[in-house]
């Protein structure tokens, strides 16, 4: 199994034990162009919500500027991510901040 599948199946673990009628977005990472790892929290029809790995900055993406391959979304344009900085988090971005964030790591 390569590393990003099993990091993949952490994070469903986690989304499917601890998420408490949260809506499972089906894919749940994303990756830009330098391969910097995203948290995807909502899966909207048109707009990706994200958390840049390792950090607790979320971000708002156009689908239009994804392209899903296989389990992931890559990132084609990093330009269109727009940065989310209200200070009440909703209850997705709480769950990703409190359980995904701190217990997913990159080697």
């Amino acid at each position: 199994m390569s590393q990003r599948s099993e990091k993949e199946k952490e994070i469903k673990d986690i989304w499917e034990k601890k998420s408490k009628g949260l809506i499972i977005p089906e894919i749940t990472l994303a990756y830009d162009n330098n391969f910097q790892e995203y948290y995807v929290y909502e899966d909207r029809s048109t707009i990706l919500y994200l958390y840049l790995e390792r950090t607790n900055v979320s971000f708002a993406i156009p689908k239009m500027y994804c392209e899903k391959k296989g389990n992931v979304y890559i990132i084609m344009d990093i330009f269109a991510l727009i940065p989310i900085s209200c200070p009440k988090k909703n209850k997705y971005q709480n769950f990703v901040q409190e359980n995904i964030v701190p217990k997913i790591t990159t080697p």
